[in-house]
C-alpha cells in the first residue's frame, strides 16, 4: 500500500502503475479537489489514509478529497481516538462507506501507551500533553499550538472509543478493526476472523471493552 496526494504532478500515472502490479493506492495528506480525487479513484485509488486528517476540510460547496472518497466505494480509515475526529464525523463516515469499508486505525507514534513528555516523530520534535501528541513549540506557529502529530492511542483504546463513545456496534467495530483491514491487505485467508483454517489470533476484552488477553496463533502472549 502507498499513500499519495492525487494533486501532485504525475500522481495519476503513479496510481495506475501501482495498481497494475497489485499495490493498493491510497489517497491521503492531500489538498486535492473533489474532482481531482474522483479522477484518482477512477485511475485505481481504492483506499483513504486516515480520512479527514491531513486533508482539505470538507465544505458543502467544496467537498474536497473527503467528500469524493465518501461518495465512492473505497475503504476509508478513521482515527477513532477521540482527538483527531469528532465522534459525529466518525458516525457519518461509517454510514457513508457502509459495512465492510470502514477501517479503524490508531495512527500511533512512539508515544503510544507512554506517559506525557517529549518524543520524536521522524525528524520532528513532539510534545505529548494529556495524551495528545503535537509538534513541539519550535515547530508551532507563533502563539499557537503545534499540529497534531500522530496518536498515542493503542488499538484497544480505539475499539473501546468506537463502541462506547461513537456508538458503533460491537460487530461493526470488530469488522473495522480486524476483518476489513486483513481483507484489504490480502490476508483474509490467514487472519482477521474467527473460523476454521485461519490463525487463532484473538483479543479478549472485558465487559467494559478493556484488554484482558491477547492470543497470537493460538498461544497467549505474556503481559508486559
Amino acid at each position: 500500500m502507498i499513500t499519495i496526494a492525487p494533486e501532485l504532478p504525475g500522481a495519476i500515472d503513479v496510481i495506475r502503475a501501482a495498481t497494475a502490479v497489485g499495490v493498493i493506492a491510497a489517497a491521503g495528506h492531500t489538498d486535492a479537489s473533489a474532482e481531482v480525487t474522483a479522477d484518482a479513484i477512477a485511475a485505481g485509488t481504492s483506499h483513504a489514509t486516515h480520512l479527514f486528517s491531513g486533508m482539505r476540510p470538507f465544505h458543502h460547496r467544496d467537498p474536497g478529497p473527503a467528500g469524493a472518497l465518501l461518495d465512492s466505494q473505497v475503504t476509508c480509515e478513521v482515527i477513532a481516538d477521540g482527538v483527531h475526529l469528532h465522534d459525529t464525523a466518525i458516525r457519518l463516515a461509517a454510514r457513508a462507506v457502509g459495512p465492510g469499508n470502514l477501517v479503524l486505525i490508531t495512527d500511533a507514534m512512539t508515544a503510544a501507551g507512554m506517559p506525557d513528555g517529549n518524543y520524536r516523530l521522524g525528524e520532528l520534535a513532539v510534545t505529548v500533553t494529556g495524551g495528545v501528541a503535537r509538534l513541539s513549540a519550535a515547530s508551532a506557529p507563533p502563539g499557537g499550538l503545534g499540529a497534531i502529530a500522530g496518536s498515542t492511542a493503542t488499538m484497544d483504546q480505539v475499539v473501546r472509543h468506537a463502541i462506547t463513545a461513537v456508538g458503533l456496534s460491537v460487530p461493526e467495530v470488530a469488522e473495522a478493526a480486524s476483518t476489513t483491514p486483513a481483507r484489504r491487505l490480502g490476508l483474509a485467508g490467514e487472519t482477521g476472523a474467527l473460523r476454521p483454517g485461519l490463525a487463532a489470533d484473538i483479543v479478549l476484552l472485558d465487559g467494559d471493552f478493556r484488554l484482558q488477553t491477547v492470543i497470537a496463533r493460538g498461544a497467549p502472549v505474556p503481559a508486559q
